[in-house]
């Protein structure tokens, strides 16, 4: 798969001299009592977004897929299991055609100002542009995250003109309903959800939890090794359980004293995903990947299967417009007098975080005496 449509570093920097009109030896052409030039202050922000922009896509990519369309199209499920008959002599076959429904993406602007003035930039000393700039960084990065965060774990329909911007598989009570095909003998109905609870927050029970998040993706035809992401807060509960096997150093083999204790050899993907990988689960439909991340709030568990940077088969979407690349793009304030001068800079963005496979994607919750799946909370 092709890498995403970044603004990188290099691509930040580029489009320093590629703003039509503009002339930007006399614009910058200015050197401050520390001796910055517009020129420097510049190239340092747009290095900053650009690799704050390139960290974030090195952070989830293996969880997204990116796309410019503005809508996610799909089939629904049959009633019932179906193949195709044996042909009959002299009479042609009945004909079949498939249900379709979708959903619409998100796309958003964004937009955050330094608008430090010409006074201010005369005497500003380099730490004054650095402290600015990790602020807006922060910012950039507390924005992306809780959008992504949000989709994952929130089954919330938000509307999107006629039509709503949709999270996992629920088969009824919601806007757009989705019961899919029947997979490998398996057949859903309008119970079909993919959003799970347990009614404990004992280990025992979140294993439980665990195998039935498992079968949700395994009977949708996802196999292989599965990736949980966990809060950091509930990192006690997941290594107190029974199937649970601590992460081994690739390359070490742990052999016990105990000849009947398994030996423990394990290994997976350390990147492209949030958190940190500090186990796995061994359920009876296959291995497990933990990976806590102190975002998720406690007794919040999201699994998927990654299909690798970018892929289509990806459970989130990452919806950008067609003629603008993913990330904070800076762009220069201008004093539009006889003799222009910078006076700061605007950074803006335009980008949405939606659902791209809504079988790709199972979020779970536990709680004493939990009664159903319950939303957690991100700022928006």
């Amino acid at each position: 798969m092709a890498d995403l449509p970044t603004l990188g570093p290099r691509g930040a920097v580029d489009l320093i001299q590629t703003y039509a009109g503009i002339d930007f030896s006399r614009v910058l052409n200015f050197q401050n009592r520390q001796g910055l030039t517009g020129q420097q202050i510049l190239q340092q922000a747009y290095a900053a977004i650009g690799g704050v922009n390139q960290a974030l896509i090195n952070k989830y990519g293996d969880l997204l897929y990116v796309t410019t369309a503005d809508t996610v199209l799909y089939r629904t499920g049959e009633t019932s299991r179906t193949k195709t008959p044996k042909k009959v002599e002299f009479t042609r076959g009945d004909s079949v055609r498939t249900n379709r429904t979708g959903h619409s993406l998100p796309l958003s602007d964004y937009e955050d100002v330094l608008d430090w003035g010409e006074i201010w930039l005369r005497d500003a000393k380099q730490s004054d542009i650095d402290d600015d700039l990790q602020l807006m960084t922060e910012r950039w990065q507390n924005r992306v995250e809780d959008d992504v965060l949000s989709r994952m774990f929130t089954s919330t329909e938000y509307p999107q003109g006629v039509g709503y911007d949709v999270g996992w598989a629920v088969g009824s009570g919601v806007n757009v309903p989705y019961i899919p095909s029947p997979q490998s003998g398996v057949t859903f109905d309008s119970t079909h959800t993919h959003y799970k609870f347990a009614t404990s927050a004992s280990s025992a029970a979140v294993q439980t939890l665990i195998e039935t998040l498992v079968g949700e993706l395994r009977h949708h035809g996802h196999g292989g090794s599965l990736t949980a992401l966990v809060s950091e807060s509930d990192v006690s509960i997941y290594t107190g359980m029974s199937k649970f096997v601590a992460l081994q150093p690739a390359g070490f083999m742990i052999v016990p004293g105990n000849g009947s204790t398994a030996v423990q050899v394990a290994q997976g993907t350390v990147s492209g995903m949030p958190g940190e990988l500090f186990g796995y689960v061994n359920t009876s439909k296959g291995i497990v990947e933990l990976r806590y991340y102190n975002r998720i709030p406690s007794g919040y568990i999201f699994m998927s299967k990654s299909y690798g940077q970018n892929n289509p088969s990806n459970g989130l979407a990452l919806r950008v417009h067609p003629d603008i690349p993913f990330g904070l793009m800076p762009r220069p304030i201008i004093d539009r007098t006889m003799t222009p001068v910078m006076e700061g800079i605007k950074l803006v963005a335009t980008h949405g975080v939606g659902v791209n496979k809504r079988l790709n994607g199972v979020a779970g919750y536990f709680a004493a005496s939990a009664s159903a799946y319950v939303n957690p909370s991100f700022a928006n």
